[in-house]
């Protein structure tokens, strides 16, 4: 994802979800890290659970039965300082215009293509 560093570590989404035990196999870890992350960087304030199943949505996972990999997001968004929220713009869409927190109204596929970037 680019996110952590070899220097710094995991970035702090990283670690919420390696901390709940929410990455098994790996194959689906970088779409939930980045989406995630994309809400996180929407938003001013701290999510909601329901905004955070919303943005997780798109993803799909066949190792753990989602429940650690959302307990992980959600812990995170409970406990993260509040400038882990930037509310920065997401794709042009900034926070408050009623896509902010469905990434550009398609959940968690960033840009409609799934959860890659472009």
């Amino acid at each position: 994802e680019g996110l952590g560093t070899k220097r710094g570590g995991l970035h702090p989404v990283q670690r919420a979800l390696a901390h709940a035990h929410g990455s098994q196999c790996g194959f689906c870890t970088p779409g939930f890290v980045m989406s995630m992350y994309a809400l996180l960087r929407s938003k001013k304030t701290k999510p909601t659970e329901l905004e955070i199943e919303e943005a997780l949505g798109g993803n799909l996972c066949r190792c753990t039965g989602y429940r650690p990999i959302l307990e992980g997001f959600k812990t995170f968004a409970r406990n993260a300082p509040d400038s882990a929220y930037s509310g920065e713009t997401i794709n042009g869409s900034a926070n408050g215009d009623g896509h902010g927190s469905h990434l550009n109204g398609h959940g968690s596929h960033l840009n409609g293509h799934g959860s890659h970037l472009n």
